[in-house]
């Protein structure tokens, strides 16, 4: 973590400028270049900004200062920018980088935001001044100090995004485990606001957040085909608990929680189709990918597996390819596909197959990679290989 001390020197405008002169050089080459001052320092902040300038563009264009950790556990700008919630005060309850901070401030009258380490505190403070946002109260404090102090303070809104990182940079995920432990401040949290947000690992389970809350909205948001973050909504004033796929770019598709649930049984399966859909993960991860792509006419084995379609559907939320050829696997068949196709090299795709992409690969006697794709999967306890279009 940067000092103080080195971000004053950041900020100074001899450092700067020297960054702006930089910016786009190797960064390794600078921590060398003997004639560069506190070359270690801009070293470390080009790469991070060079590395922002896709995830968190508007701290890229106000050349805010980035520590390596804060910038790997910020939210991006795309998920941050998804969150539409508004009101006069929003209190954030884990600054860190303060990205979630800068775009709740877009929506919000103040934000109160809460930073347990000084450094990041005063960090903030300083890169809040580069964004030029004005709204942003940034208080030194552990969470549970603030609420424990500030009981009488009300809010619109309040927002955490848990610390996931155990003492040796394990990774978390129950909500229990993280910091801070929300469940044990949560009578707390609703005496101060109605609404309250939490920001999950992607691992957690939709199911299990449903039976630790009564009444809760879940959002899973994706970008570039990966989950990202799993969003909590807590609302006192919740009559049907829904939850949302989000795919940054793509789309978004809520259904109710206790819905009836769309099963392929209404659908044929086909030996031959045109078209491969590889679900959007956020569909996956929310479980809704039959309730999404079914009523469409797409067959979906199950909701960790592919669709199958003989036209694109109206709304698609992953990625569709040409199917060439599906044949019931065995790996003499497969092998002799490849066999005629002089193919040597394949790419694997596999959902719901019980072989791992090395074991394939061995079976078939190719190696991994290529243009070449060949997805495999499980479709009402047969196992299936589909050739893919080029």
């Amino acid at each position: 973590m940067l000092s103080i001390k080195e971000i004053d020197i950041l900020c100074s405008e001899e450092t700067k400028n020297i960054i702006d002169k930089n910016i786009n050089n190797d960064s390794i080459r600078i921590a060398l270049d003997k004639k560069i001052q506190h070359a270690n320092l801009v070293a470390s902040q080009v790469k991070y900004l060079q590395r922002a300038k896709n995830k968190l563009p508007s701290f890229y264009d106000a050349r805010c200062i980035i520590p390596s950790l804060s910038f790997e556990q910020s939210s991006s700008e795309e998920c941050a920018r998804c969150k539409d919630y508004k009101g006069e005060l929003c209190i954030d309850l884990t600054c860190g980088l303060g990205a979630d901070s800068y775009f709740l401030s877009k929506r919000f009258k103040r934000v109160i935001s809460i930073e347990k380490e000084p450094t990041l505190a005063y960090l903030a403070g300083v890169n809040f001044k580069k964004l030029k946002v004005d709204n942003i109260d940034i208080i030194n404090s552990s969470a549970e100090d603030f609420i424990a102090n500030n009981i009488g303070i009300i809010a619109d809104m309040i927002y955490v995004d848990p610390d996931r990182r155990g003492e040796k940079g394990e990774k978390l995920f129950l909500l229990q485990h993280c910091s801070p432990n929300v469940l044990d401040i949560m009578e707390d949290l609703k005496k101060i606001a109605r609404k309250i947000v939490i920001k999950c690992s992607p691992l957690l389970d939709v199911d299990e957040i449903f039976n630790i809350f009564n009444f809760a909205n879940i959002e899973v948001i994706s970008l570039n085909g990966e989950c990202k973050e799993v969003v909590i909504e807590l609302d006192s004033e919740i009559k049907e608990q829904n939850i949302s796929a989000i795919a940054v770019g793509q789309g978004n598709f809520t259904v109710k929680k206790d819905r009836d649930k769309v099963t392929s049984d209404l659908l044929d399966f086909k030996t031959e189709y045109k078209y491969l859909i590889i679900p959007d993960v956020s569909l996956q991860k929310a479980r809704v990918v039959r309730d999404f792509y079914i009523p469409q006419g797409v067959y979906v084995a199950s909701e960790n597996g592919y669709g199958f379609s003989n036209s694109i559907p109206n709304r698609v939320m992953g990625r569709i390819i040409e199917i060439d050829e599906m044949i019931p696997y065995t790996s003499k068949s497969v092998k002799r596909i490849l066999k005629d196709r002089k193919i040597k090299n394949i790419d694997i795709l596999k959902k719901d197959f019980n072989l791992s992409s090395d074991r394939i690969a061995t079976e078939l006697n190719i190696k991994q990679g290529g243009k070449q794709q060949i997805a495999f999967t499980t479709i009402n306890h047969k196992l299936w290989a589909i050739i893919l279009k080029i």
